[in-house]
């Protein structure tokens, strides 16, 4: 688990979210260009991963949350996404899941 304040890459770590099979998501935001980002830590670096990023990195698409950045970090394979409230609203139903993500 990784404290709040944390780096990974330029990103910096506000929070956990949650976890699943290994799979860590923190709330985060980028300094350099002001934004909240979702930063999702995968187990190693496994080729399926990589995939995963590539093929979500080429969509545009309003129900399809954007790949920001892909990086290995620490020997786990870190995947950057973008968060707005209405993304995080849509995925879980429950306006209130927002505020995990907004400060």
């Amino acid at each position: 688990m990784l404290p709040n304040g944390a780096r990974v890459g330029r990103y910096v770590v506000d929070a956990k979210v949650g976890a699943h099979g290994g799979v860590e998501v923190y709330r985060g935001h980028d300094p350099q260009l002001g934004r909240a980002v979702a930063v999702k830590l995968m187990p190693g670096t496994s080729e399926r991963f990589h995939r995963e990023a590539r093929a979500t990195a080429l969509l545009n698409h309003p129900h399809i949350v954007a790949t920001l950045d892909v990086f290995d970090h620490n020997g786990r394979l870190c995947i950057v996404r973008a968060v707005t409230v209405t993304v995080v609203s849509c995925l879980t139903g429950l306006a209130s899941a927002a505020s995990a993500f907004v400060k």
